[in-house]
């Protein structure tokens, strides 16, 4: 009875890394199964990638507005209900309407970080003097 024992524990000691592997693999799967149901029911899974691109795109029009004008728009109060800030939410909205509802982003909220963008580009900026005519 003895060598029957030995020759059983020799089998699972053989087959350990492999069970191992396999349950490895299965949680694996589980876990990608239950992520994409959760995605699916929720919605809540928002690529990285397109939120990074929606906002270097707001960051970049924020910085063109800024480098159009003569004064840099320095000594402007800019907030969410400043034209330059509609124009540039009606560019953006036109730009990349696809990445805006992948990331749930309303005008509203655009506007909200494209003023957050003048006021990052105001707060590291000095103020250009008018030109004397």
């Amino acid at each position: 009875m003895s060598s029957t024992l030995i020759a059983v524990s020799a089998l699972v000691a053989d087959a350990e890394p492999y069970v191992i592997a396999f349950i490895g693999v299965a949680v694996t799967a589980v876990g990608a199964v239950l992520a994409a149901e959760v995605k699916r029911f929720t919605g809540l899974a928002v690529d990285q990638a397109v939120l990074a691109k929606v906002e270097r795109y707001i960051e970049d029009k924020a910085a063109q507005a800024v480098a159009a004008e003569a004064d840099n728009l320095a000594n402007r109060q800019i907030d969410v209900k400043s034209a330059v800030v509609a124009e540039i939410v009606t560019k953006i909205a036109a730009a990349i309407p696809a990445e805006l509802d992948a990331v749930g982003l309303t005008p509203a909220a655009v506007a909200h970080k494209v003023a957050a963008a003048f006021g990052r580009l105001q707060a590291s900026m000095t103020a250009i003097p008018p030109k004397a005519h």
